[in-house]
C-alpha cells in the first residue's frame, strides 16, 4: 500500500533537502578513497594459481562453454559449481638408508629441498667412505617421485587453507565482505585501476561428507560494477559512463561471467564506447603495452575477496527529488526540526488490564507469546511518529519484530524491515506464521528465489480468494476473540480478588496477621471454658500486663485470706524495702574480710622464713600493722623500699653470680683482674697509635706476604739501611741494593722510603702483639664463661676496631657491678631499716659455696620485696573497701531499728552481728512481705476497676468466685488472642480457585490461537482488498509466473528476453507484497523513494547504522528503531578528516542547531532516541543467568530479567576464567600464548562428548589480528569437519553482534609488554564507550558457557578498569550468586518447609527457591526431565496488592515460556493440612510426576571443564615441544659437517615472525614454485616462553626410569595422560583415527622426554609450585637488587601477596611464596638457589623489605 506524506511546511522540507545534500557530499568525499585495485582487496586467487581438475580438485573457473558447469539445487536455488577442493593428507618423505643420513642436510624431508644423486655420492667419496651407488640412486628415485606428488598436494593444501580463511571471514562479517568471481578486468598502466567490470557473487560451503570446500554461484546473478561510474579517479572521470546503460542491462541478463560465447563481443563492443583506444586481451600473459594505450581490459576471470562497495547516491537523488515535491516522512521531520512533532505525542496510559502481562489486548494481535513491552511499542507508535526500543542482548528483539509484523499486516499496513546487518534479519521470516510468510519477502542476497516463491503464492491466493471470502471469517473470529478476552479478564480479576483475600493480613490487636497464623491458632487452642470473653473487641490487646495478672492470681489465692494478720506487724511505719540491706551484700563483705586475714597470715609466714627478725601482723576492724622485732614498718619505709627494689642490680649471667660470690667471700684473684685491666688500658693506647698511622693490614705487604709479628726484623733491617745508607763502595763490594731492599716492604703498592713509615709499622706490630696476648688473657678470665663475650664474638661486634675500648665500655662495668653486688643490693636495704630503728637481718647461708650463698640472698631479697608489696596492697585497697562497706551496713540497720523497733527489726540486727546469714534472710523475707501487703489491697481494687470498663463479665467473675482456675499469663494471652481470631475468621474464607486457574489457562491458549488466526485471515484480506481494483498488479503477477516457467534453466536462446520481461513485470507486481525485509545497503538498489512508500519502517540493530541510514526514514510515515547503545555502535572509521566534515556541516547544515552530531560516529539509534518514546525489552532468553548477569550488573542496572532455565544447559560451569603467562610483543595485537591455549582448548572440546552438537565462537577483544591468528592455528590443527559441525567462527565483538554461540572463547589479548616497567596497564574505564560496548557484546554472545583467557594480572589494572570488572566477575560470579541465594532464602517460610518436607518424605525430587532467571519459585518437582512449579500462597511475599500483581505477572510470564503451576492456598492448608497435601500428591501423579529415588550430588567440581583444561595443557606442551625440537634441529643445521654447496644454497632461513601485519588474511603463505625449507620449521606461533621440563619434575610426577635395550628410554611422564583418560569424556572414533592419535601421542611423549633431558641444567625449580629459566632468574635478580637499592619503586599491595608470587631476599636470592596462613600473619617462601623454606612475619617482611615483590610468575609444572 503506497502512502503519500505531504507537508505544507516548505522550511522543514528545505532543511531535509539540505540534510540529504550533506550526506551526498559525504559520500562524494568517501568515493575519492574508493579502492579500485584488486591488489588492495583482502584476498585474490588467480585462475592460474588454481591447479587443473584432478584427484583432489574440481576446477571450472576458466571454462569456454557453460555446458561444462555442473548445476545443483542448493537451498532451493539452482546454482553452478565452479570449484571444489578436497582436504589432502600429505605423506612423509621416504626414509633414506641409515648410512646416508649423516650426509644429508637437516631439511632433506622437505619437498622444496633439491637433492641430487651426484652431489650425495661426491660427499660420501670426499669423506673416504664406501658408497653403494645403486642404493643412492634407488632412494633418490623414490624421493623424486614423492617430491613431485607432494608439490602438487602442497598447492592443494594451501588453496584449501585459503578457502577456509575466506569462509571464516564471510561468516564473521557477511555484510561488509563479499566473495566474487570477476571478469573483464579494466586496468590502467600504473595498476591503480585493476577492477572487474562484471562479477557474480560466489558462495562458499564446506561439505563434511566429502571433506571438501565448494564454491558455487546462483544462476543469472551477473552484476555490473557500478562503483566504477561514480569513482573520482582521474582516469575514470573523463569517461562517459552513460554510454554503458545498455551494457549494464545486457550483463544482468547474462547467465554467467565465464563460458558465455557472447561475453567477448558484448564487452568489446560496449567498452569501446567508453574509450575508442581501449585495448582487450584474453589473458594476462597476452598483455602488451601499445602507444597511447591508457586503459586495457583483460578477459580472464579472477576470484576476489573484498569489502562491499555500496553507493547510495542514486537513492539519495531520488529521495531529494521526492522532498522537492514536499513528500516528507514524519520521522525525518523530527530529526531536521530537532524535536518531536507528533500531534498525538501525549503521555500514553500504561495498560492496566491483566492481559497486558501476557502481551494480550482486545485490539492488538500477536502471533507469538508476548509481554507488556510489546504492547507498549504498539501503543506508542499509534500516537507518535517514532518509537525507540532498547533491546539488550538476548531479549528477543527478533521475536518482538515478528510480533509487530504480524499485527500490522493484519491492520493492512505496508512494512519495511531493515537492519545494518543481514544477521539480524536472517531468521525473522521463520518466526512468522507459515500462512503469512509469503507476504514478507526477505532480500538478503542477490538471489530472487524468495521473491519468486512469494509472488507465486500471492498470485495463487489472490486468484483463488477475494476479500469477501475472508470478511465473514474475520468477523466471527474477532467476535470470539473479544468475548474470550472479556471472559479472560473477568476470570483474572476474580483470581486477583481471591488472591488478595487469601494473601491479605487480617487486623488482630491492630496488627496484621497472616491467614496461616490465624488458622493454626484456632486449631491448636481451645476456648470453650472462656465464655465470658465472647464479646471482646478483636483490636483490644490483653487488658492486663504480666505483673498485673500475676499479682491478681497471687492476691486472690494467697494474700486475700491472710492480709489482715501480716498487716499488724508494721504498725504504720514508713519503712521501705530499699532501706533494708540485702543478704548478698552482707555475705560478700564478710567473705572479703576473711580473704584479707588469710593473705596476712601467708605474708607473716614468708617473712619469718627469710628473716632472722621476729615478724608479726596486728589486724583489727580499725587498722593493720606489720612489725619487725616489735617495731612498726611504716608507710615511709615501704615507699623507700619500693624505690630501692626498682633500682637494684640484677645479675643475669651465672658467671656474674660466681664473681659476686668470690668478691663477697674475698676469694677472687685480684692480680689477674688488675693484669686484665692494665692490658685493656695498654690496648687502648696501642690502638690509638696504630689508628693515627692511617694504615690497614691489607695495605701492607712484606716480601709479597701479609705483615706478621715476625716481620719486625725485616723492618729493623730496612730502617738501618735508611738511617745509615751504605757508601758507594760498600754497595759494590757487598752487592747491596737499597732500593730493592726497601721494595721488600710495600705500603699501598709503594716501597717504604722513610723512618716515619718504619715507626708506623712498629706501631702496627706492637698492636698485633698486644691483641694476641690480650685474646688469651681475656678468654681465660671471661670469654670461656660467657660466650657472647668471647674474644672472637667481640671481634665480630667491633669489626676489629678498638677492641680494648669496647671491652672497657661494655664488659668491665658489668664486672665491677658483679663484684660490688652485695654493697649495691643488700646493704641499701639493711641501711634503710637501720635508719628507722629496725635491725634487719636477712638469713645468709655462709657455709655454702660463694655462688650458692649469693643466689640464696637474691631469692630471699625477692621474697622480702613481694611480701612487703602485697601487705601494702592489702592495706590500701582491700581493707579500705571492707571497712567502708561495714560502716554503711551497720548504719542502715541501726536506722531500721530506729524507725520500727519490733521483733522483726531487732532480729535482723542481731543476726547481722552474729554473722548468721540464714536466719537474717528469713527475717528479711518476713519484713519485705509485711511491707508489700500494705499496698496490695489498693492495687487489687485498681485492677478490677479497669476490668469493669473493658471486660465487665470477667471482673464480675473474679469478684464472685473465691477459687479461680487461673492459667499462666502466656496461656491466658493465647486464649484471648484465639478468641479474637475466631471472631475475625468467621467473616472471610470459603472459596476455591483451582478450577479458576485451569479456566484461565484454557482461555489464554484459546485467545492466542484466535489472535494467530485473525492475523492470518486479516493479512490476506487486506491484500485482497487493496489489490482488488488494481488490475495491473493482477496482470503482472500472472505474467511473471508464466515468464518464469518459460525461462526454465535459463540456457535457451530466448531466456535473456524472457528474463528482461520478467523483471519489468516484477517491478509492477511488487505492490502486492506488503512487507519487505532487507538490509539497509539493499534498500539503495531496490526501492524507489518516489514510488514506493511504507506505513511503518522497522530498523533493527539501529545502534550500528550510521548517518547513511537517515534517508531511509523518508520511505515511511512512522519508524520503530530497535537497538541498544550499550552494544557496538558505528566505528566511524572513514578516511575523511574531521576538519572536512566540520566544513561540510557548516556549509550544508547551518540551519540545524545540532549539526555537529551529523557524522559517521553517531548512530541512527542516537539520532532518533532524544525525539521518541522509549521502551526497554527486559526479558532475556539466550544466556544462562550467570553469563548475562555480567551485562545486567555492569551495563543495565539489573533491569534485565533472565528467564532461561539454567538447569537445561548441557554444560555445568557457565564461566571458566583461565590465566596464561602470555604477552604482547611490541605494538602487535597478537598474544600467542592466549591463542595457543584457546586452540588447544577448542581441540579438547571437539574431542569431548559433552560438547557434541554445540556451536563455538572465538572473540578477540583487541582487534582482528588475534582472531585471524587463532583461526589460522585452528585450520592447521583441527579437522575441517569438526570446524563445520560446531559452526566455529572467529572475529571481533562487532562481527559477532546479532549472533550467538553455545560456547564462546574470549581472548583479552592485552598484557604487559616484556620490556615495560609500568606498574599498571593502559587503563580502559567506563569513559571508553567503544570498549564497554565490545565487552558487553562479547560476553553476551555465549548461551551456555564462556571461557575468558587472559594474560594480565588483575593487580596490574586500576580499580575502575572494565577489564578488572570482567575478571573479578568471572572469578567471583559463584559467590555473587550465593549471596543472591541467601537474600532470596529470607522469603522461605514454615508453610513452604512443611510442604517440601512432605514431598521429600513421599520420595519426590524437589528443589526449593528454584531460580528461573531473576525469578524465584517456592519449589519445583522434577521427574523424567520435566518440571512443575509449586507456589504456597499466604506468606509474606504474596501479601500486598502490588506484590500479588507481581506474583501473577511472574506466573503469566513463566507460563508463557512453558512452566506449569500448582498453587496451594494457605487458608485451605492450615485448615486441613492432611487433605491438602494428599490432594497435592494426587494432582502431581495425575500430571505425570511420580516419586523417585533422589541421590544428592555433592560433587561441586566440573569434571568436563577439568578434563578440557588438562587436555589443553597437554596439547600446548606437545606443540611447544615440537617447536623446541624443530628449533634445536635448525640450530644444529647451522653448523654443517660438510661443505655441500648445493644443499647450502637451498637451505632455509628461519623467518622472524615477531609482529604479523594487521591484514585480515595475512597467513603463512608459501611460494609453491620456490625451493626452500621453511615448512620444516614449526610455526613461529609456538615460540618459547612455555613449559620446559626437568628430569626430577617428571620423576616426582610418577615417571620412573625403565630399563630397555638401550638403557636410555624414559617412561612417559604423568603429564601425558593415558589413552583411556583421553577418551573418557570424548567421542568414540573409528579404529584408524584412534591408531593415528595414539602414535601421535607416543611421538609427542618422546619429544617431551628428550627435551626435558636436554634442558634440566637451565632452570630453577621452586618445589611443586613451578620453575623459571636461567635467563628469567637473572632478570628477577636484577629487578630485586634495583628495588633493594632504592633505584626502582617497590610497589605492592596485599592482593599481590598470594601463593606463587615471586619475591627477592638479599640473603637467599629469588623465591616464590608457597603458603599464606588463613589470618595472613605469615608467609612461607621457598628459595630455589638454596632449596630452603623460610618463614616471614607479615606485614613487616614487606614494609621493612625483607621480601621484595617482583613482577612475573612461575611456569607451570603441568
Amino acid at each position: 500500500m503506497n502512502v503519500t506524506f505531504d507537508t505544507n511546511n516548505h522550511g522543514v522540507s528545505r532543511k531535509a533537502i539540505q540534510l540529504i545534500e550533506f550526506i551526498k557530499a559525504l559520500e562524494a568525499m568517501k568515493s575519492k578513497d574508493l579502492k579500485l585495485s584488486i591488489n588492495d582487496c583482502l584476498k585474490s586467487i588467480s585462475v592460474n594459481d588454481v591447479p587443473e581438475t584432478g584427484k583432489y580438485i574440481y576446477n571450472k573457473l576458466n571454462i569456454s562453454n557453460l555446458d561444462e558447469l555442473e548445476t545443483e539445487v542448493i537451498d532451493d536455488e539452482e546454482c553452478k559449481i565452479i570449484l571444489e577442493v578436497f582436504k589432502v593428507n600429505r605423506i612423509p618423505c621416504p626414509e633414506p638408508p641409515p648410512e646416508l643420513k649423516s650426509y644429508l642436510v637437516e631439511n632433506w624431508n622437505s619437498s622444496r629441498t633439491v637433492i641430487t644423486s651426484n652431489k650425495l655420492v661426491s660427499l660420501i667419496v670426499e669423506a673416504d667412505d664406501e658408497v653403494d651407488v645403486n642404493q643412492v640412486d634407488k632412494w633418490i628415485g623414490l624421493r623424486n617421485r614423492w617430491v613431485e606428488e607432494d608439490s602438487y598436494l602442497c598447492k592443494i593444501d594451501l588453496l584449501f587453507s585459503k578457502l577456509q580463511q575466506i569462509n571464516n571471514a564471510i561468516q564473521s562479517d557477511p555484510d561488509k565482505i563479499e566473495f566474487i568471481l570477476g571478469n573483464a578486468v579494466i586496468n590502467n598502466l600504473d595498476k591503480s585501476i585493476n577492477y572487474p567490470l562484471i562479477y557474480t557473487k560466489v558462495r562458499i560451503r564446506y561439505i563434511p561428507e566429502k571433506n571438501s570446500i565448494q564454491l558455487y554461484c546462483p544462476s543469472n546473478s551477473v552484476k555490473f560494477s557500478e562503483e566504477l561510474s561514480y569513482s573520482k579517479h582521474d582516469d575514470l572521470t573523463s569517461l562517459d559512463w552513460s554510454n554503458l546503460v545498455s551494457f549494464k542491462q545486457e550483463t544482468e541478463l547474462m547467465d554467467f561471467v565465464v563460458g558465455d560465447s557472447s561475453l567477448d563481443s558484448i564487452v568489446t563492443n560496449n567498452c569501446r564506447l567508453l574509450d575508442p583506444n581501449i585495448k582487450f586481451f584474453s589473458t594476462w600473459n597476452d598483455v602488451v603495452e601499445y602507444t597511447n594505450m591508457e586503459l586495457y581490459i583483460v578477459l580472464e576471470p579472477i576470484l576476489v575477496l573484498r569489502n562491499v562497495n555500496t553507493s547510495n547516491l542514486g537513492f539519495l537523488n531520488k529521495v531529494e527529488e521526492s522532498l522537492e515535491h514536499n513528500i516528507l516522512s514524519g520521522a525525518l521531520i523530527d530529526i531536521v526540526v530537532g524535536e518531536n512533532q507528533s500531534t498525538n505525542s501525549q503521555e500514553i496510559e500504561i495498560r492496566s488490564d491483566w492481559g497486558a502481562i501476557n502481551g494480550q489486548s482486545f485490539n492488538v494481535f500477536f502471533t507469538k507469546p508476548a509481554n507488556r513491552a510489546q504492547l507498549e511499542i504498539v501503543d506508542y507508535i499509534n500516537h507518535n511518529k517514532s518509537v525507540v526500543v532498547q533491546g539488550p542482548p538476548g531479549t528477543g528483539k527478533t521475536h518482538t519484530i515478528a510480533n509487530l509484523i504480524g499485527h500490522y499486516l493484519s491492520q493492512g499496513k505496508t512494512i519495511l524491515v531493515t537492519s545494518s546487518t543481514s544477521k539480524a534479519l536472517g531468521v525473522l521470516r521463520d518466526k512468522l506464521p507459515k500462512e503469512i510468510r509469503p507476504l514478507c519477502v526477505p532480500l538478503l542476497d542477490q538471489s530472487e528465489t524468495e521473491i519468486s516463491k512469494a509472488i507465486e503464492i500471492i498470485s495463487e491466493q489472490l486468484q483463488q480468494y477475494n476479500s469477501e471470502h475472508y470478511r465473514a471469517q474475520i468477523k466471527n473470529l474477532i467476535n470470539e476473540y473479544e468475548h474470550t478476552y472479556a471472559e479472560l479478564e473477568r476470570y483474572r480479576k476474580k483470581l486477583f480478588s481471591i488472591k488478595c483475600k487469601e494473601n491479605r493480613y487480617l487486623s488482630i490487636q491492630n496488627k496484621p496477621v497472616s491467614i496461616k497464623s490465624i488458622v493454626e491458632t484456632i486449631l491448636n487452642i481451645s476456648t470453650t471454658d472462656f465464655s465470658y470473653w465472647n464479646n471482646i473487641n478483636p483490636q483490644l490487646a490483653f487488658p492486663l500486663s504480666n505483673i498485673e495478672y500475676n499479682f491478681l492470681v497471687e492476691y486472690t489465692s494467697k494474700i486475700r485470706p491472710t492480709l489482715e494478720e501480716a498487716h499488724l506487724l508494721l504498725q504504720k511505719s514508713d519503712i521501705k524495702i530499699e532501706d533494708i540491706p540485702v543478704v548478698d551484700s552482707l555475705e560478700n563483705n564478710y567473705r572479703l574480710k576473711k580473704s584479707i586475714d588469710n593473705e596476712l597470715e601467708c605474708i607473716c609466714y614468708v617473712l619469718n622464713d627469710i628473716l632472722e627478725n621476729e615478724v608479726f601482723i596486728n589486724s583489727n576492724e580499725q587498722s593493720m600493722e606489720l612489725q619487725f622485732d616489735s617495731k612498726l614498718v611504716t608507710s615511709d619505709i615501704i615507699s623507700e623500699f619500693k624505690y630501692i627494689a626498682q633500682n637494684r642490680t640484677v645479675l643475669t649471667e651465672p658467671y656474674w653470680i660466681e664473681l659476686a660470690g668470690d668478691a663477697l667471700s674475698r676469694t677472687e684473684d685480684t692480680n689477674q683482674w688488675h693484669k686484665l685491666y692494665d692490658s685493656v688500658e695498654r690496648g687502648i693506647v696501642l690502638y690509638n697509635a696504630y689508628y693515627e698511622t692511617g694504615l690497614n693490614i691489607e695495605d701492607i705487604s712484606i716480601d709479597n706476604e701479609t705483615i706478621t709479628i715476625e716481620s719486625k726484623n725485616i723492618i729493623s733491617h730496612i730502617e738501618n739501611l735508611i738511617t745509615n745508607p751504605p757508601s758507594f763502595i760498600s754497595r759494590l763490594l757487598k752487592s747491596i741494593n737499597v732500593e730493592a731492599e726497601c721494595a721488600r716492604i710495600r705500603i699501598k703498592d709503594k716501597s717504604i722510603s722513610s723512618i716515619d713509615e718504619c715507626k708506623q709499622l712498629y706501631c702496627l706490630i706492637d698492636y698485633m702483639l698486644w691483641k694476641e696476648s690480650f685474646a688469651s688473657l681475656w678468654d681465660d678470665m671471661i670469654g670461656k664463661y660467657i660466650e657472647k663475650y668471647s674474644f672472637l664474638s667481640i671481634l665480630s661486634y667491633t669489626k676489629g676496631r678498638n677492641v680494648a675500648l669496647w671491652c672497657k665500655e661494655h664488659v668491665l662495668n658489668e664486672i665491677e657491678t658483679a663484684k660490688s653486688w652485695y654493697q649495691l643490693s643488700i646493704t641499701p636495704v639493711v641501711e634503710l631499716f637501720n635508719r628507722y630503728g629496725i635491725r634487719l637481718s636477712i638469713k645468709d647461708s655462709i657455709l655454702t659455696t660463694p655462688a650458692t650463698r649469693v643466689q640464696n640472698l637474691i631469692n630471699n631479697l625477692e621474697k622480702l620485696e613481694k611480701a612487703i608489696f602485697d601487705f601494702d596492697d592489702l592495706c590500701n585497697k582491700d581493707f579500705v573497701a571492707w571497712k567502708a562497706n561495714d560502716i554503711e551496713i551497720e548504719k542502715r540497720l541501726s536506722d531500721l531499728v530506729g524507725k520500727s523497733n519490733n521483733q522483726i527489726t531487732e532480729s535482723i540486727f542481731s543476726f547481722y552481728k552474729k554473722n548468721d546469714f540464714n536466719k537474717y534472710r528469713n527475717w528479711y523475707d518476713t519484713l519485705v512481705y509485711a511491707i508489700k501487703n500494705t499496698e496490695k489491697r489498693v492495687e487489687y481494687d485498681r485492677i478490677l476497676g479497669d476490668l469493669d470498663r473493658l471486660v465487665p463479665e470477667w471482673s464480675n467473675f473474679i469478684r464472685d468466685n473465691d477459687t479461680l482456675a487461673f492459667k499462666s499469663y502466656e496461656e491466658m494471652q493465647s486464649v484471648w488472642y484465639t478468641k479474637q481470631c475466631e471472631i475475625s475468621y468467621q467473616e472471610n474464607f470459603n472459596d476455591d480457585y483451582e478450577s479458576l486457574l485451569k479456566q484461565i489457562k484454557k482461555l489464554s491458549e484459546l485467545l492466542f490461537n484466535l489472535a494467530k488466526q485473525i492475523v492470518v485471515k486479516k493479512s490476506w484480506y487486506e491484500r485482497a482488498y487493496t489489490t482488488a481494483d488494481n488490475k495491473a498488479v493482477h496482470t503482472a503477477l500472472a505474467s511473471w509466473v508464466t515468464l518464469i516457467k518459460k525461462i526454465g534453466k535459463g540456457t535457451g536462446k530466448s531466456a535473456p528476453m524472457y528474463r528482461k520481461q520478467a523483471i519489468e513485470q516484477l517491478s509492477i507486481a511488487k505492490d502486492a507484497i506488503p512487507c519487505w525485509i532487507m538490509p539497509i545497503n539493499k534498500i539503495y538498489n531496490t526501492i524507489d523513494p518516489s514510488s514506493m512508500k511504507f506505513d511503518l519502517i522497522i530498523v533493527d540493530e539501529a545502534s550500528q547504522a550510521d548517518i547513511n541510514a537517515l534517508p531511509i526514514l523518508a520511505l515511511g510515515d512512522k519508524v520503530i528503531v530497535v537497538g541498544d547503545d550499550k552494544q557496538v555502535s558505528p566505528s566511524g572509521i572513514v578516511k575523511i578528516k574531521d576538519e572536512e566534515i566540520h566544513s561540510l556541516q557548516n556549509n550544508y547544515l547551518s540551519c540545524l542547531p545540532n549539526r555537529v552530531l551529523f557524522d559517521f560516529k553517531t548512530s541512527l539509534y542516537e539520532f532518533i532516541r532524544p525525539l521518541s518514546r522509549q521502551v526497554l525489552l527486559k526479558e532475556h532468553f539466550r544466556c544462562v543467568s550467570a553469563i548475562i548477569n555480567y551485562s545486567n550488573k555492569y551495563y543495565y542496572d539489573n533491569n534485565i530479567i533472565p528467564l532461561r532455565d539454567d538447569s537445561i544447559s548441557p554444560l555445568k560451569t557457565p564461566i571458566v576464567p583461565i590465566y596464561v603467562d602470555g604477552f604482547r610483543d611490541g605494538n602487535s595485537k597478537i598474544n600467542k600464548h592466549e591463542a595457543e591455549y584457546i586452540v588447544a582448548s577448542i581441540e579438547a572440546c571437539f574431542n569431548n562428548s559433552s560438547y557434541d552438537g554445540l556451536s563455538f565462537g572465538i572473540i578477540s577483544l583487541l582487534g582482528n589480528e588475534q582472531s585471524e591468528y587463532i583461526y589460522n592455528l585452528i585450520t592447521e590443527r583441527c579437522d575441517p569437519a569438526d570446524i563445520e559441525k560446531h559452526s566455529l567462527i572467529c572475529g571481533d565483538a562487532a562481527q559477532f553482534q546479532g549472533d550467538e554461540r553455545d560456547v564462546i572463547f574470549l581472548s583479552l589479548v592485552d598484557a604487559k609488554q616484556l620490556d615495560s616497567d609500568n606498574e599498571f596497564l593502559r587503563k580502559i574505564d567506563n569513559s571508553n564507550i567503544t570498549f564497554r560496548q565490545r565487552f558487553n557484546v562479547a560476553v553476551s554472545r555465549a548461551k551456555n558457557q564462556i571461557w575468558v583467557i587472559y594474560s594480565m594480572h588483575p593487580d596490574s589494572l586500576r580499580n575502575d578498569d572494565i577489564r578488572k570488572n570482567l575478571l573479578y566477575y568471572c572469578e567471583n560470579y559463584g559467590t555473587i550468586e550465593i549471596l543472591k541465594d541467601e537474600v532470596n532464602s529470607l522469603s522461605e517460610s514454615p508453610f513452604e518447609c512443611e510442604v517440601a518436607t512432605y514431598l521429600i518424605n513421599k520420595g519426590y525430587s524437589i528443589k526449593q527457591q528454584y531460580p528461573v532467571g531473576n525469578y524465584r519459585l517456592d519449589m519445583i518437582v522434577e521427574y523424567d526431565n520435566n518440571k512443575i512449579a509449586i507456589e504456597c500462597d499466604g506468606e509474606a511475599y504474596h501479601s500486598t496488592e502490588e506484590q500479588i500483581r507481581r506474583d501473577l505477572e511472574r506466573q503469566t510470564i513463566l507460563e508463557r515460556i512453558g512452566w506449569s503451576f500448582i498453587r496451594i492456598r494457605g487458608s485451605e492448608y492450615y485448615k486441613a493440612k492432611d487433605n491438602t497435601l494428599q490432594a497435592l500428591d494426587s494432582r502431581l501423579k495425575s500430571m505425570g510426576f511420580y516419586p523417585e529415588k533422589v541421590e544428592g550430588d555433592n560433587n561441586v567440581s566440573d569434571s568436563v571443564v577439568d578434563a578440557i583444561k588438562q587436555e589443553a595443557t597437554r596439547l600446548c606442551s606437545v606443540y611447544q615441544m615440537k617447536y623446541n625440537n624443530g628449533v634445536e634441529r635448525l640450530k644444529l643445521s647451522e653448523k654443517p659437517k660438510n661443505d655441500y654447496k648445493e644443499f647450502d644454497s637451498e637451505s632455509m632461513s628461519i623467518n622472524d615472525n615477531k609482529v604479523e601485519e594487521s591484514n585480515r588474511f595475512k597467513a603463512e603463505e608459501e611460494f609453491i614454485g620456490e625451493k626452500h625449507n621453511s615448512e620444516d620449521a614449526l610455526s613461529e606461533r609456538l615460540k618459547p616462553h612455555f613449559i620446559r621440563y626437568k628430569q626430577d619434575i617428571l620423576n616426582r610426577d610418577g615417571a620412573e626410569i625403565k630399563s630397555s635395550k638401550n638403557d636410555n628410554i624414559t617412561r612417559i611422564p604423568k603429564v601425558i595422560v593415558s589413552s583411556e583418560k583421553l577418551v573418557s569424556n570424548s567421542r568414540r572414533t573409528d579404529g584408524d583415527k584412534q591408531n593415528r592419535k595414539y602414535n601421535q601421542i607416543k611421538d609427542d611423549c618422546e619429544s617431551i622426554t628428550i627435551s626435558a633431558k636436554s634442558t634440566n641444567k637451565d632452570i630453577y625449580i621452586f618445589g611443586n609450585l613451578g620453575y623459571i629459566t636461567k635467563l628469567e632468574y637473572e632478570d628477577f635478580l636484577a629487578e630485586g637488587q634495583r628495588k633493594a637499592s632504592g633505584r626502582q619503586k617497590n610497589f605492592f599491595n596485599n592482593n599481590m601477596i598470594k601463593v606463587g608470587a615471586m619475591v627477592y631476599n638479599d640473603k637467599y636470592g629469588i623465591g616464590a611464596i608457597d603458603a599464606v596462613d588463613k589470618a595472613q600473619k605469615y608467609v612461607k617462601v621457598i628459595f630455589s638457589e638454596v632449596n630452603k623454606y623460610e618463614t616471614f612475619i607479615r606485614p613487616t617482611c614487606f614494609t621493612q623489605e625483607k621480601l621484595i615483590l617482583l613482577r612475573g610468575r612461575l611456569r607451570s609444572m603441568l
